[in-house]
């Protein structure tokens, strides 16, 4: 069945992680197009400081600990808006060797890319319109890890398998799952804490800004999924049928 394109002008999408980085290149896209953003900050210091967002009708903040489940909790009380999307871009990563992490840091990266997801999402669902949209990023680490990426890993293919239910949960929720490889943000270099990714071959290596924009065109034509680099997602299909070969050729360019 082909799928209509639908409008975004004038809906409300509630985003996290949207002051820097990927979240930050989504605002701004939604916004071009007439949206009404309100995200979810827990640092409101930060989003006044943004001069995009400064005397901006259609962009607002609401304080919120995304690894606070009570700040999850009220968000209840502070919105009052029928919601037409959420887009769930706030993400964690160590790049750091099993044996290395702390317990601190696992639990952080569990809260922020899985769990607190899923008491995110039943807190916004009654505030949903009937055909919401819900936009996750996940990682082609949900597919493949290398040294230092397993829980980063294995909480990106937890977060997919999440959304994939959804899909099937909620047949009335368009459901899009982005998976890209490293972007070129502030989260790429706070999480390549021992340089892996410092050197790594920039033709891989993402604009937030033009993946934004490709999202949300997705939204738009009401796509399932967003495989960016292109190439890397075929060699992805091939390394499920020879992973040996290609282990290799892939590890260096994915995050």
């Amino acid at each position: 069945m082909i799928k209509r394109s639908v409008s975004v002008d004038n809906k409300h999408y509630i985003i996290t992680g949207g002051t820097s980085g990927l979240g930050y290149s989504i605002v701004k896209a939604l916004l071009n197009k007439g949206c009404k953003v309100t995200i979810l900050s827990r640092d409101l210091y930060k989003f006044n400081q943004i001069e995009l967002f400064k005397n901006n009708k259609n962009v607002q903040a609401i304080e919120c600990d995304l690894l606070n489940i009570e700040d999850l909790k009220m968000l209840e009380r502070k919105l009052s808006h029928d919601i037409d999307g959420f887009i769930h871009c706030a993400g964690l990563s160590y790049i750091v060797n099993m044996s290395s992490i702390s317990i601190e840091q696992m639990d952080e990266i569990y809260k922020i890319n899985t769990i607190n997801f899923s008491i995110l999402l039943n807190v916004l669902r009654k505030f949903f319109v009937e055909e919401p949209t819900i936009v996750g990023i996940s990682s082609f680490a949900s597919v493949i890890t290398d040294k230092g990426t397993g829980h980063y890993g294995a909480s990106k293919a937890a977060f997919s398998q999440i959304l994939n239910t959804l899909r099937m949960e909620e047949p009335k929720y368009h459901v899009l799952v982005v998976n890209p490889g490293p972007i070129d943000t502030p989260f790429l270099k706070k999480a390549d804490l021992h340089g892996l990714y410092k050197n790594m071959n920039k033709t891989f290596i993402l604009n937030a800004d033009k993946l934004a924009k490709t999202i949300v065109k997705g939204i738009q034509k009401q796509k399932e999924e967003i495989n960016k680099p292109q190439l890397v997602h075929y060699l992805l299909k091939l390394y499920q049928i020879s992973p040996l070969f290609l282990k290799k050729k892939l590890h260096k360019y994915l995050a």
